[in-house]
This record gives structure tokens, sequence and C-alpha cells, in this order.
């Protein structure tokens, strides 16, 4: 996962590993790895994460972290919000679409704008962070309940023709970041397609 901010390249890797690099010169970034984080996302002028249910401080699953203003090697313990719904599911997946940034769970989708944030699905989210594309101004996505696209506001089924396999898809969890992400599925695009690879079923 890597974001882009005041010229330096922020980099995490499965270990959870960050790394800063400015063009010439690759570091470690000790703010971000304390903070236990993962799924780095730009939005507006800070940089967000979502807990990775480490040990660091701001660990929790349902923790989304961010840096200071225009900076990304800036983050302190107390910038923070929780993101909570009745199932306790953890953060899956960080996407900025229409000037809002959205935060997936498996089973769920929220937006946020710096001032509120607000669910706005509860039945549509994210297997992982890289099951979800923006194409053509919409998002597309793949959760338990099937393969998705809308504004966020609206989302609509489009997995039927091969329900056969997303029905019964397994997910595989990574051992490597705590058991926190699913590593048998991603996504991408060609031109106007929202292409999705599932693992053997």
């Amino acid at each position: 996962y890597y974001a882009v901010i005041a010229n330096t390249l922020i980099i995490n890797g499965r270990a959870a590993i960050w790394q800063q690099w400015d063009g010439d010169t690759a570091a470690g970034t000790t703010d971000i790895t304390e903070l236990s984080g993962i799924f780095i996302t730009n939005y507006r002028d800070r940089m967000y994460v979502i807990g990775d249910g480490g040990s660091g401080t701001n660990g929790s699953p349902i923790r989304v972290s961010y840096s200071n203003r225009g900076t990304g090697l800036t983050w302190t313990s107390t910038d923070f919000f929780d993101v909570e719904e009745q199932r306790g599911e953890f953060g899956s997946g960080l996407k900025v679409h229409n000037d809002l940034l959205w935060i997936f769970k498996p089973n769920s989708m929220f937006s946020y704008d710096e001032i509120e944030l607000k669910i706005r699905q509860y039945n549509v989210g994210a297997y992982n962070h890289k099951v979800i594309q923006e194409i053509n101004g919409l998002i597309f996505t793949f959760c338990p309940n099937g393969i998705f696209m809308g504004n966020g506001f609206d989302m609509r089924q489009i997995g039927d023709p091969v329900r056969q396999y997303w029905e019964n898809f397994k997910p595989i969890l990574d051992g490597a970041v705590g058991g926190r992400t699913v590593t048998n599925t991603f996504s991408g695009k060609y031109k106007n397609h929202y292409l999705l690879y599932i693992f053997n079923i």
C-alpha cells in the first residue's frame, strides 16, 4: 500500500513495515509504525490508515488514524476516530471518491468528510483494500453479499452472472498482519471493466 503527499512516498508492505522515500533516500517512518496502521490513503491534505489489530498505539481494527496536515511523516496517537457498527467488524479498506473518504468493512460502508462520519451501506462492504475500484465515477467492490457498483450512497448488485463463484468463496486471512487482510481475492480494471480475481474455490 502506498500514498504520496508533499513529494514524499509512503510505502507499507504486508508485514506492516512502513518506509518513506523522497526520491533519493528511503527510511523508516516511526510514527506510523508505532500506530500499527495499514491501508494508507490520501484524503485532502492528510493521510489515513486503519488499525492493523496489532499492539501499537492505535492498532484497534476499528480505528482510523490520520496524519498532521500537509505531511505523511507526523502522526500523533490522539488524531483518530473509531468506526463502529453493530457487528463489530474490522476495517477492510479505504477509498477516496467524490471528495469523501469511504471506509469499508466486510459488510458495511461509511463516508467521512472531516466533519461527519456516517454509515451509508449496511450490507455492502469490501473483503479487502484491493477489491475496491473506481471506474467511470462509480465504486466497484466485492464483499460477502456479492459484487456491487454504485456511488456509495446507492449500490447495485452486479454479481448475479457469477453468483456460483462468489457464493462459494471462502476468505483466507493473512497471518503476517494479525489475520486482518483477506489475501485470496483482488481486483483490477481494464477500460470500463471491473476485473475480479478469486483463488480456488
